[in-house]
């Protein structure tokens, strides 16, 4: 499933559904975030944690950020 409203996104809680693609056997899972939608992220603003979503929010994944090489 995905994320409801004022669920923090748990960078532990992702790797199940990583690994379960085909083809995955090593993970760098860095995560970026901004309220503002046109944000795009440098990559110094990608972090190694967990990510806190205040109570009015809903985590949102933008598909064409993520990569995978």
């Amino acid at each position: 499933g995905g994320f409801s409203i004022g669920d923090d996104v748990i960078r532990q809680r992702l790797f199940g559904a990583i690994y379960r693609t085909a083809g995955i056997s090593s993970v760098d899972l860095r995560l970026a975030f901004s309220t503002d939608p046109a944000f795009v992220p440098a990559p110094a603003d990608y972090i190694d944690a967990n990510i806190e979503i205040l109570d009015s929010q809903v985590a949102a994944f933008d598909l064409s950020r993520i990569k995978v090489t």
